[in-house]
């Protein structure tokens, strides 16, 4: 009935595709048998490394995947399929003689949906490739709603910039050809300080989509940190008079460099510092420290060497678990009822990028007042 020829058995538009992985002519036969009248477009492949070369050109919707093959087994492949970013979402069925738990737990690690046991019975068989592809759509049906608003959302960025870019030139023609009392001139600097933080947080979504989408791929280099944060002093001073708050920084001396991604971990760091700023009384101190922490500490981060960086103010308590679900709270619009609300955008995007560099982001209470958030960055790894 079936040929091992690479051609699809049945040629029907939009038809959902499942590709059959397996070495024995006759299971392929069987499987064939069972599906045929079910409307897909089978394809079949009798080895591992032949399925994966081929899952550009077949796009699976399902893959029917046989554990015990010659060369690379089921769960090698598996694995493949799994660790890679356009198929890992696409179920997978391992076909099976083998009924051992150990079995089945490695087939579970290594990324499987789902088992059906040899001899394989049609009935079943249907209903769990029916299952899986109601699965398949749904994910389907997500990443095309994702899609959409990512793209509203770069729509909207993109329309906002205009506006902003206008505010600031027409601000700057203003500071620099009117003759303006100081009161005054203070006043279109705080615009223009403003209109460059709007700018920076509109750059924080679309990054901060990037990353949830897995599309950031870190940049990294050796980096002096401490440099990196004292750069910071000078271009946020006018930031603290405007806040009327005072910008302290103690950095430790001779620390080590690290691996990053500086412009993220930079902007993670004026982020922070900018929070704390807005939240801070007037007349109070914004203090930034950056030691070297051994890893022996009883603190949150894990037990490995790592660079401490904090930023301390005065202004209203923060929730200890703030960073716990963020990102959840953020799409559930639930952001507005934090005693911060217009924070937890930056807040997010921070925990993303101390995350994506496998460091840590807390927050802990300031006595008598104030919040401090502490981000640990690993190095020597």
């Amino acid at each position: 009935m079936h040929s091992s020829a690479d051609l699809p058995v049945q040629h029907q538009s939009k038809a959902p595709r499942i590709l059959v992985i397996d070495d024995d002519p006759r299971v392929q036969d069987t499987i064939e048998a069972q599906l045929y009248s079910e409307g897909y477009e089978l394809f079949f492949k009798s080895s591992g490394i032949d399925a994966i070369r081929e899952l550009n050109k077949v796009q699976p919707d399902v893959i029917l995947l046989d554990l015990m093959m010659p060369g690379m087994n089921g769960f090698d492949v598996c694995s493949h399929i799994k660790h890679n970013e356009e198929f890992r979402h696409v179920p997978v069925i391992m076909v099976t003689a083998l009924d051992d738990v150990d079995y089945l737990v490695t087939g579970l690690e290594t990324g499987a949906d789902e088992f059906i046991a040899k001899p394989v019975n049609g009935a079943e068989l249907r209903a769990r490739v029916r299952s899986m592809l109601r699965i398949k759509h749904q994910y389907d049906e997500l990443g095309q709603a994702i899609q959409t608003r990512d793209i509203i959302s770069r729509m909207i960025v993109h329309d906002m910039r205009n506006p902003l870019s206008s505010i600031l030139l027409y601000s700057q023609v203003i500071q620099r050809k009117q003759k303006l009392p100081p009161e005054q001139i203070a006043q279109v600097v705080q615009i223009q300080n403003e209109a460059l933080r709007l700018g920076k947080l509109f750059d924080d979504m679309l990054v901060l989509s990037r990353m949830q989408r897995g599309q950031i791929i870190l940049q990294q280099q050796d980096v002096d940190l401490a440099a990196l944060v004292a750069a910071q002093h000078g271009k946020l001073q006018s930031v603290a008079a405007g806040n009327d708050v005072k910008l302290l920084m103690q950095l430790e001396e001779a620390l080590p460099r690290v691996s990053l991604d500086a412009p993220l971990i930079e902007r993670l760091v004026e982020t922070l510092i900018n929070n704390a700023f807005k939240f801070a009384p007037p007349q109070s101190q914004v203090k930034v420290l950056l030691t070297l922490c051994d890893g022996a500490s009883t603190s949150a981060s894990a037990a490995k060497p790592s660079l401490q960086f904090q930023v301390i103010d005065q202004g209203p308590e923060v929730p200890a678990d703030i960073f716990d679900n963020i990102l959840q709270r953020l799409e559930s619009e639930r952001a507005s009822q934090s005693q911060r609300p217009a924070t937890e955008l930056g807040l997010a995007f921070c925990k993303m990028v101390a995350t994506a560099h496998g460091g840590t982001i807390r927050v802990s209470p300031n006595y008598p007042a104030g919040a401090i958030f502490t981000v640990n960055l690993p190095f020597g790894l």
